[in-house]
């Protein structure tokens, strides 16, 4: 019925996963003890790098974001993107930017593109990003939308000239599941070697990587039920990181 409603070939896929046998299902298999306080011995030392929670129209997880990276040991600040645009905040002051995710422009297709040219064709927004993006020593993160976006302003972004768009769903239509092969690095060296991720989007999750390059691996890992775990680290050098 599945395969008649929607996509095939999507149809068949999800049915194949849930026949696999040795799929181990909702878990997640860890290289450190979660009751360990890893930001510790940074705030200690009274560091509190300053970390922009960016959000735009819809977005709805900023709240959350600032509890994370305040529990972190960063000091989180509610960036609206009309208080760039308007040049009531500058970039310059933060050592993190996080772009948030959530519904922006109610999550149609190219919602993140949206976002981004409002970046891209503002002289002043466009400026702050990329003095932010050409600095030492900072990192940015982008999910859901806020990764969309990020991925359509590759042209500010040193190293990204490589990373895809994002495009439609090949189901064309909302997609939400656990993403049963990820593997995920935290900055500070911490390391999740197995745990399932929860995806969800309407649309444009799909990458597409222009035929005149090569694909740049992405800044997470995958592993298969028959094959070895793998896993990746972060360095705090201008790295960028997306989360579709």
């Amino acid at each position: 019925m599945q395969a008649l409603r929607d996509n095939p070939q999507c149809a068949s896929e999800a049915y194949s996963r849930l026949l696999d046998a040795k799929d181990p299902g909702l878990h997640a298999s860890l290289t450190y003890d979660p009751a360990d306080n890893v930001a510790a011995p940074f705030i200690a030392r009274g560091a509190r790098p300053a970390v922009a929670v960016l959000r735009e129209q819809g977005v709805n997880s900023q709240t959350e974001m600032a509890a994370v990276f305040t529990r972190a040991g960063f000091d989180a600040y509610d960036v609206h993107m009309t208080d760039v645009l308007a040049g009531r905040v500058r970039l310059g002051r933060f050592h993190g930017l996080v772009a948030c995710g959530g519904f922006s422009y109610g999550d149609v297709l190219g919602a993140g593109e949206g976002w981004a040219k409002s970046i891209l064709f503002n002289s002043l927004a466009r400026d702050e990003f990329s003095a932010f993006f050409a600095r030492d020593a900072t990192f940015t993160l982008g999910v859901c939308n806020g990764c969309q976006m990020l991925a359509a302003m590759k042209e500010l972004i040193p190293g990204a000239g490589r990373w895809p768009r994002f495009v439609r769903n090949r189901s064309e239509q909302y997609e939400a599941r656990f993403e049963p092969r990820a593997s995920a690095a935290i900055p500070l060296g911490v390391v999740c070697r197995h745990a399932r991720i929860r995806a969800a989007h309407c649309g444009g999750a799909r990458r597409r990587f222009s035929r005149n390059s090569q694909r740049t691996p992405a800044p997470r890992n995958f592993w298969s039920t028959d094959s070895p775990p793998c896993s990746s680290s972060i360095t705090m050098r201008n790295r960028r990181m997306c989360i579709p």
